[in-house]
């Protein structure tokens, strides 16, 4: 029993660093998405 929930935590854990690591990035895209429109803007002015 033990080690079947050593495997489970193990496997939550990985789940939770790949979600993080998907949130970082699509917030990293987001943050230079936001850079690119206002520097068009900003350009068009």
């Amino acid at each position: 029993m033990k080690n079947k929930r050593l495997v489970v935590e193990v496997a939550d854990s990985r789940m939770v660093a790949s979600k993080t690591a998907r949130g970082e990035a699509y917030a990293v895209m987001v943050i230079i998405a936001s850079w690119i429109v206002f520097g068009i803007l900003s350009y068009l002015k």
